[in-house]
C-alpha cells in the first residue's frame, strides 16, 4: 500500500510539473512568437498572459503542497 501512494505521490507531483511548464511555454509562446491572423493581437496576447498567471498559480499550490512538507491531505488539518 505505501509503495502505490508513493508512486501514486511522485507520479502526481510529475504530472503537474510537466503541466506547469508546458503552460509557462505556451503562454510565452502566444505573448511574444505566435500570431494567429484569425485571432486579433489583443486576445492572443491576453490568453497568453491568463496561461502565465495560471502556470504560476500551479507552481505556487506545488510550492506549498510539496515543498513545504505539508502534503495534498494535511492542508486544512488546522481548519
Amino acid at each position: 500500500m505505501t509503495d502505490q501512494k508513493n508512486f501514486a505521490g511522485r507520479f502526481h507531483l510529475w504530472f503537474n510539473i510537466i503541466m506547469i511548464i508546458l503552460y509557462t511555454v505556451l503562454g510565452v509562446l502566444l505573448l511574444f512568437v505566435l500570431h494567429f491572423e484569425s485571432l486579433p493581437a489583443l486576445n492572443t496576447k491576453m490568453i497568453g498572459g491568463v496561461l502565465l498567471l495560471y502556470a504560476s498559480y500551479r507552481g505556487y499550490k506545488i510550492y506549498k503542497t510539496y515543498l513545504t512538507r505539508t502534503g495534498p491531505d494535511q492542508t486544512n488539518a488546522g481548519r
